[in-house]
């Protein structure tokens, strides 16, 4: 008896042995927690970090030259970001003066890239240098900055001067990228006297600092195409909030040029059944951005901005965005208004032909504006009989025409027809 208890008192331990290992194998074993923190954090730009300035060093600032000289080159006691010099002793064609000055990027971990401007006023008996041995300064680092004032032209009748501004402008660049660039130089442009007897690069300068008092809408200017002279006019200055737009013609905003006169006369289309609709797929559209625009002079084309372009083709649906040189205007940009313009809401008229004054004839009858006539082969275009010239635009009610400008007023073209071209461009 008391074996046999023995051995049914290890039965039940075994049985509640069991039940527990069965226990455990039911339950997976418990998983980890993630505690999260989210936060942010920002830096904040603190224009104390960025400090380019000149500084004094044992031989800079100087002045030198070739002859003996009588001036100074300082920096500015009051602030450290402007230099002065003045300099006479120069007397003939060949002699001329350097004022040389230390540049530091004493910046807290951010480098500087350093551009060049330089202006003068009197170009017909001074030429002006801006150098910098070094455009791209790290932290810490210096360079140094010379500008050199040479007589171009001995004076005969009175002693002469010049004005010169040398502008060094840092912009910060990251630490690590300011890794150094080569010497870099700047030839003086003119101060801005005249839309006619400015050059180019003058005009150009001038609009990009926005210093174009010296011009005004309707001035105008010789350009010589294939040796003859045609006349080019200001037609627009300004440009409104629109222009930022991507959905918005860039052909009337800023510094519009346009020509006063047809320059030529051309078709745009060759052949009529190859005729497809919209200026972009015209064959003049290829030509102008090509061949028409190769004719110009390379001082003009070097100062000639891209245009983002938007016109319309035969249908209400058809709009065309292209960038171009030069392009062709359109009724609105001329007349104001263009009702049979897909794409009138894309653009406005250029401020040479706002408050344009208007005529009535009688024998036609309609409205016309004498201001859009434009000559052709040596005719001043100041009379109604003059050529007719085309806009860029496929009208909306007979998709077989194209708009033009026809006696003073809004017409239309067929594609194939022998018009006049009237190319404008931006400056900038």
């Amino acid at each position: 008896m008391k074996n046999f208890k023995n051995k049914k008192g290890l039965q039940i331990v075994l049985g509640i042995l069991i039940a527990v290992l069965t226990l455990g194998i039911g339950y997976a074993s418990i998983s980890a927690i993630n505690l999260t923190i989210n936060g942010n954090a920002t830096a904040s730009v603190n224009q104390e970090n960025f400090k380019v300035y000149f500084v004094p060093t044992a031989d800079t600032p100087s002045l030198t030259g070739n002859v003996n000289l009588t001036g100074s080159a300082i920096i500015d006691s009051e602030d450290n970001t402007i230099a002065h010099f003045n300099v006479s002793g120069l007397t003939k064609e060949g002699d001329y003066a350097l004022a040389t000055y230390t540049i530091i990027n004493n910046s807290e971990a951010i480098g500087a890239d350093i551009t060049l401007k330089v202006t003068n006023s009197n170009p017909d008996y001074f030429n002006v240098i801006e150098t910098i041995t070094d455009s791209q300064l790290q932290a810490g680092d210096t360079t140094t900055g010379t500008i050199k004032v040479e007589m171009v032209k001995t004076p005969i009748d009175t002693d002469v001067s010049t004005s010169v501004t040398g502008t060094l402008t840092a912009s910060p660049l990251e630490n690590a990228q300011a890794t150094g660039s080569g010497p870099k130089s700047k030839k003086a442009i003119p101060d801005p006297v005249s839309f006619g007897v400015d050059s180019w690069k003058t005009i150009q300068a001038a609009v990009q600092d926005n210093n174009t008092s010296a011009y005004h809408v309707g001035d105008t200017k010789k350009v010589k195409i294939n040796g003859n002279d045609y006349t080019v006019r200001i037609a627009n200055m300004t440009s409104s909030s629109n222009c930022t737009n991507e959905n918005y013609s860039e052909t009337a905003c800023g510094f519009v040029v346009e020509f006063a006169e047809i320059v030529e006369r051309n078709q745009m289309y060759i052949d009529s059944n190859n005729r497809i609709g919209g200026w972009i797929n015209t064959d003049l559209y290829p030509y102008m951005q090509n061949e028409f625009y190769n004719k110009l002079p390379s001082d003009l084309k070097s100062v000639i901005i891209p245009t983002r372009v938007i016109s319309g083709g035969p249908s209400a649906t058809d709009i065309y965005i292209t960038t171009e040189k030069t392009y062709l205007l359109s009724g609105v940009e001329v007349f104001g208004s263009d009702n049979m313009d897909p794409v009138a809401n894309t653009t406005t008229q250029l401020e040479y032909y706002q408050g344009m004054e208007s005529e009535t004839i009688n024998s036609w009858p309609y409205t016309v504006y004498p201001r859009t006539y434009k000559g052709y082969n040596g005719g001043d275009g100041t009379t109604r009989y003059v050529e007719y010239w085309l806009l860029r635009i496929d009208t909306l009610d007979d998709p077989r025409f194209f708009r033009d400008v026809r006696l003073g007023s809004l017409s239309y073209a067929s594609p194939t027809e022998l018009e006049g071209i009237v190319p404008a461009f931006r400056i900038g």
